[in-house]
């Protein structure tokens, strides 16, 4: 399950989302490459101070409040009431000053929490599911271990340009019209991004997202019928706790590690092609795109074994490059000493074993990293025109 922070807003960026008080701030420098500034419609926002290449670290943040644990109820109602009674004077102004949703079932305190939280699983994936200055359906992506929030960036960002990151990774498997309505309902605004606001590009990426959904739920979870974020949203009462209805797709990293999904290594690769060129990139795809080309090479030595023979040799030396890339790129991501270093390290080295394949990229940069996969993914089938390219 999701653990959360809350940030003192005189030093993060991460919590403000909608008009507020502070829409007339001056700007503050943040971090070497963030400033906060007064943004139209949002109240703060977060901006570039210079042009920023992909996987940069742009921020590290210790929060002043953390709950661990929000399976147990009564225990997070206590800590975050026990937080909020510890709050110096002007902290607990400006907590009080951030939007709330709208739910009349808590106390304003949860409220303003529940709003303005960073949510993040701090386990297998490492997928945030963030508040952050403004939603986007395209973020940034924030690493976490357990004291220390680590944002990276994970695309190319100009100089003056806005800094965003997802509110959760549910929202990456709705249509346009579903997460606007989500939106609405449980935050109260409407997201700006392209996504959501282009009904063009949302027509392709609409298709993207269902097919998305549609592999996770029903080809490697098994489901009959994938999850219906429609239905869930006309019930309102119900809107609030989508995340926890649909926490299969946010423990995908881990149903990977257990097998689930191994035997359908092209459903996999599939969903991988569609994240990318979703525009989806973030720490997670990259450890997914990992695991899911460690499944790729070990369906093809046990069909090897059998007298089968791969028949698509560049397929195979893509998907060495992704494997390499990818652990190469998340060993330099994962804060210093997270075990996930030495645990992808190992796998890589087992797999490449299998087929005598030497380890060539290890003294890639992140640049050199970032390149290999773009170009090896950007070389994979269409996911939408080509499915029978992926096989099973």
């Amino acid at each position: 399950m999701a653990s959360r922070s809350f940030y003192d807003l005189s030093t993060c960026c991460l919590s403000l989302a909608h008009p507020s008080p502070f829409e007339t701030s001056p700007s503050r420098q943040i971090s070497k490459y963030l400033k906060v500034v007064p943004v139209d419609g949002k109240g703060l926002g977060v901006v570039a101070t210079q042009d920023i290449k992909p996987f940069t670290l742009l921020l590290a943040e210790c929060p002043d409040i953390a709950d661990l644990d929000d399976r147990d109820r009564p225990k997070e109602i206590a800590s975050v009431a026990a937080a909020y009674r510890r709050m110096s004077p002007i902290v607990r102004t400006r907590f009080n000053e951030l939007h709330e949703a709208k739910s009349k079932s808590e106390t304003r305190e949860l409220r303003i929490w529940r709003t303005n939280a960073l949510y993040w699983n701090p386990n297998k994936d490492l997928k945030a599911e963030s508040m952050a200055a403004f939603l986007n359906m395209s973020p940034h992506q924030p690493l976490f271990d357990k004291k220390r929030m680590h944002l990276t960036s994970t695309k190319s960002i100009h100089i003056g340009e806005e800094v965003t990151i997802c509110y959760n990774d549910t929202l990456y498997y709705m249509t346009r019209v579903e997460r606007t309505a989500f939106l609405r309902y449980t935050y109260d605004f409407t997201c700006p991004c392209r996504a959501c606001t282009d009904r063009e590009f949302g027509h392709i990426s609409d298709q993207r997202r269902q097919t998305i959904k549609q592999i996770f739920y029903c080809d490697i979870f098994g489901w009959l019928v994938a999850f219906d974020f429609s239905t869930k949203i006309a019930n309102y009462e119900d809107a609030i706790r989508m995340v926890v209805d649909s926490s299969l797709l946010k423990n995908k990293q881990h149903n990977l590690n257990n097998s689930r999904g191994l035997q359908k290594p092209g459903v996999l690769r599939r969903a991988c092609k569609l994240e990318y060129d979703e525009g989806l990139i973030n720490v997670g795809l990259i450890k997914f795109i990992m695991n899911s080309s460690m499944a790729f090479l070990i369906d093809l030595q046990i069909r090897g074994s059998s007298g089968e023979e791969c028949s698509d040799g560049n397929g195979f030396q893509r998907t060495i490059q992704l494997l390499t890339a990818c652990e190469s790129l998340l060993r330099q991501l994962y804060p210093p000493g997270h075990p996930d270093q030495e645990e992808g390290a190992r796998a890589k080295a087992d797999i490449l074993r299998l087929f005598s394949a030497e380890i060539k990229y290890d003294a890639m940069t992140i640049d050199d990293c970032q390149e290999l996969i773009s170009t090896a993914m950007d070389a994979e089938p269409d996911p939408l025109s080509e499915r029978a390219a992926y096989g099973s």
